[in-house]
């Protein structure tokens, strides 16, 4: 299913992206903040908390969009409307690259800008990780329905992947490219992947009826 699917291939290598990032994140972070703002190595750390406050605010959004699905779900007599759960996908893979541009580009000129500035980036990151994160699961779920549990099995295999690979060439890559060329690249390709649930918006339906596996009920 993996890899004859369209959607749950795209939709896991978006997940899986967002996933490496944050184990990412554990490398990026104390060359920033440890290497060159001079923290202490515990210290250097606390920034994190301003990612876990963006995900808090990413939640809520979460939570307050269930009243549009909700009403998407009311009006097609029950029955899942999976491309409903895109939205608030698509403003997270806009947030998450910005935020991550912002803390790349900004923590790489410690010496002339202030640390609160790539802390505070954390937040749009954050916020950007739980909007694609959630949304990405209950798409899939309300595309495959009884082979939710295989979908969801190939989208964690990935996910695992990326995140056992990207710590062992984030030091390697920060090193040869620096944080702020890095930043670039993994913005930019967070990006290009925001186009793929912004395509399953339009042909999402389109793509779940010539699939062996996903369930059009509309």
């Amino acid at each position: 299913m993996l890899f004859t699917e369209p959607i749950l291939f795209t939709v896991s290598l978006y997940n899986a992206f967002i996933y490496g990032m944050l184990y990412l994140f554990l490398t990026a972070y104390p060359i920033v903040f440890q290497l060159g703002y001079k923290m202490a190595p515990g210290v250097a750390e606390l920034p994190f908390f301003a990612m876990i406050i963006g995900q808090f605010f990413g939640g809520a959004v979460c939570i307050y969009y269930e009243k549009e699905y909700n009403r998407q779900l009311a009006l097609n007599n029950g029955k899942v409307v999976p491309e409903a759960r895109l939205p608030p996908m698509i403003i997270g893979g806009i947030a998450f690259p910005i935020g991550l541009l912002w803390f790349c580009w900004s923590g790489y000129y410690h010496d002339k800008v202030h640390w609160m500035c790539p802390v505070a980036s954390g937040v749009v990151t954050g916020f950007g990780v739980i909007l694609m994160f959630i949304p990405s699961f209950n798409y899939i779920i309300d595309s495959y329905l009884v082979f939710a549990a295989s979908a969801i099995a190939g989208m964690t295999f990935l996910r695992a992947g990326f995140g056992g690979a990207f710590p062992l060439f984030a030091e390697f890559m920060f090193d040869a490219m620096h944080v702020n060329w890095a930043g670039l690249l993994l913005g930019l390709f967070g990006f290009l992947l925001v186009l793929f649930p912004i395509a399953f918006l339009r042909y999402g339906k389109q793509l779940r009826q010539k699939s062996k596996f996903a369930f059009d009920l509309n």
